[in-house]
């Protein structure tokens, strides 16, 4: 009964974060399915899409193709939608949904097939519909480097370059938090790279080498790092700012780039927060309120406050929220990627409503920062107040124009 879904929708699936990671990199993106399946991804999960279409097409897969493995009827379609484009895209990437991976089809086979045929490189993603959108966004970086990577790092420079890996708008919504991150990281000398995902070309991706650390800014972005760090050997740090731009969270981020950078700290290092000395991952530390809302949230010395959300994230703005009440007691939930060694007393995943409705009546918050669509949470829990943080990966459609940055 953990499985069944009485109060939220199925969240945003793999291949809508294989999608996602990929717009705006100039591909032709092809879902293998019957059409709903790419529906789902435009109108219900891509915050951008209403403002910023990009060729994003349906094989328009048939039972009956996909049982009897009809690929070179599948890749007689990719090249037909291919000659009705008016610019060549830089790479095609057919991602596969549920009913092609029940039945086993290669979507990587299939992808060197389209290749062949067309003489365009051809990425292809065996997504399942049956995992969450943050798989899908790991997957595409390690197809790109794979694909389109450097061998080596490029030569040193003086001033320390970063990358920002993990990000996309099913995190955040369509709010500028690459742009904003960058520039807040600016005033503190550090220059960014590349962001991965992120929009740009493939040529992009041939200067990942060229940082002198990475930044995970999601739970998805530690096993980017953690790649770039095996191929490269470009150490990472793990946080999200939150806050003001010149605040106390981004100024710990930046002296965690530079300590990883310098070989000061290890990998993963998460900042120290000034004010207690303690990591930013996996501490007692607090949410941070949306703005307007801070004095909606109650503080006391036997305060508990729950932050559901992507769990690098969740933890950051949980640091930037102990700064101002330290006397606060705050756990972490996530449905999404867990990494146990990020986690602090009192964190949990969850795999279902019960799972969730359970480990926070065991906790008892009298306030849950999460998307709206938890606010059974508030009627579930005897005396419990919701504050609404938007993940578009969970609320999508239904709460986009809601989405608010998180750097202030």
């Amino acid at each position: 009964m953990n499985g069944l879904l009485h109060y939220l929708p199925p969240f945003a699936s793999d291949y809508s974060g294989v999608a996602s990671a990929l717009h705006g990199m100039g591909s032709m993106t092809i879902l293998c399915d019957a059409g709903c399946c790419t529906d789902q991804y435009i109108f219900y999960d891509e915050p951008r899409w209403a403002e910023q279409q990009e060729p994003v097409f349906s094989t328009t897969l048939r039972t009956v193709d996909a049982v009897l493995g009809c690929d070179a009827g599948i890749v007689e379609r990719c090249v037909a939608m291919v000659g009705s484009l008016n610019v060549r895209p830089a790479f095609i990437a057919l991602i596969a949904t549920p009913v092609p991976a029940i039945v086993g089809m290669d979507a990587r086979g299939v992808a060197c097939e389209i290749e062949s045929a067309l003489g365009i490189p051809a990425l292809g993603f065996d997504t399942t519909g049956f995992r969450f959108y943050d798989w899908g966004i790991e997957a595409v970086p390690r197809a790109l480097v794979d694909r389109f990577g450097p061998e080596a790092p490029a030569v040193a420079s003086r001033e320390v370059i970063v990358n920002l890996l993990g990000a996309t708008p099913l995190d955040f919504g369509d709010v500028g938090m690459l742009e904003r991150t960058t520039d807040a990281l600016a005033l503190h000398g550090i220059r960014v790279n590349v962001c991965l995902p992120g929009a740009g070309g493939t040529d992009r991706i041939s200067h990942i080498a060229d940082a002198h650390a990475n930044l995970a800014l999601t739970a998805s972005g530690v096993g980017i790092a953690r790649m770039l760090e095996r191929r490269y050997g470009t150490p990472y740090a793990i946080g999200c700012p939150y806050g003001p731009v010149g605040g106390d969270i981004v100024a710990a981020l930046a002296d965690a780039i530079r300590s990883v950078a310098c070989g000061e700290q290890p990998s993963g290092f998460a900042p120290l927060h000034p004010s207690t000395g303690r990591k930013l991952q996996g501490h007692d530390g607090g949410p941070y309120p949306p703005d307007g809302e801070s004095a909606a949230m109650p503080v006391g010395a036997n305060e508990r406050v729950l932050v559901i959300g992507d769990q690098v994230m969740a933890q950051s703005a949980r640091a930037d929220y102990a700064a101002r009440h330290p006397e606060a007691r705050i756990a972490v939930a996530s449905p999404f990627g867990w990494r146990k060694e990020l986690a602090a007393p009192g964190d949990f995943h969850f795999k279902g409503e019960q799972d969730l409705i359970d480990e926070a009546k065991a906790f008892g918050p009298q306030t849950v920062v999460a998307d709206p669509l938890y606010g059974f949470l508030a009627d579930t829990l005897d005396g419990c107040t919701l504050i609404p943080k938007v993940h578009p990966a969970i609320s999508g459609k239904l709460h986009w124009k809601d989405a608010r940055n998180p750097i202030t």
